[in-house]
């Protein structure tokens, strides 16, 4: 079997192309979650009083899953960082500010050892509590923009037409 060797610049190439694909099916997955909770409101109650449900924490052992930042010993910290403050309007400059990084080196650290930028983990952190939000509770959309760290809603929305190529209000669950 011949041995190929890539140089960095191949590597690095090679793993944009990973990214993107990735990228893809994170978005095609998301389409499908919303499309089968826009096409199923039948699981919306697993008991007649209960009108809650979320499509993005799986069920395991009676236990919700709850989001999970990459487990890295040089992030720990800064992803604890990011879990106590994504619900504030912070920023990259914030984050780095708080751990005597410049923000070019942080993004650059954690694009690295992820392959995110810390804005992207910040951003899906957000996106992760709205969709909660959207599916269990009857909050409006304004409101959850504020409580994931989005004062300007419009901004919020954006974004997470952008994460979902929905808007919010698709997300929110149907009353039976």
């Amino acid at each position: 079997m011949k041995e190929t060797t890539l140089t960095k610049s191949q590597l690095i190439q090679e793993l944009e192309i990973i990214r993107q694909i990735e990228l893809k099916i994170l978005e095609k997955l998301s389409e499908l979650e919303a499309q089968e909770t826009y096409k199923q409101p039948s699981f919306i109650c697993d008991n007649p009083g209960n009108k809650t449900f979320n499509i993005n924490s799986h069920i395991k052992n009676n236990q919700i899953e709850t989001f999970q930042f990459p487990e890295h010993p040089q992030l720990k910290a800064i992803f604890a960082f990011i879990e106590a403050n994504y619900h504030q309007p912070i920023s990259l400059n914030d984050v780095a500010k708080a751990f005597s990084y410049t923000p070019s080196y942080l993004t650059s650290l954690v694009r690295r050892l992820t392959g995110k930028t810390l804005y992207q983990w910040i951003v899906q952190r957000r996106m992760f509590q709205a969709r909660r939000l959207l599916l269990s509770t009857e909050l409006p959309v304004c409101q959850i923009a504020q409580a994931v760290g989005y004062p300007d809603t419009g901004h919020f929305v954006k974004h997470f037409r952008q994460i979902h190529k929905k808007p919010p209000k698709t997300w929110k669950h149907f009353p039976s």
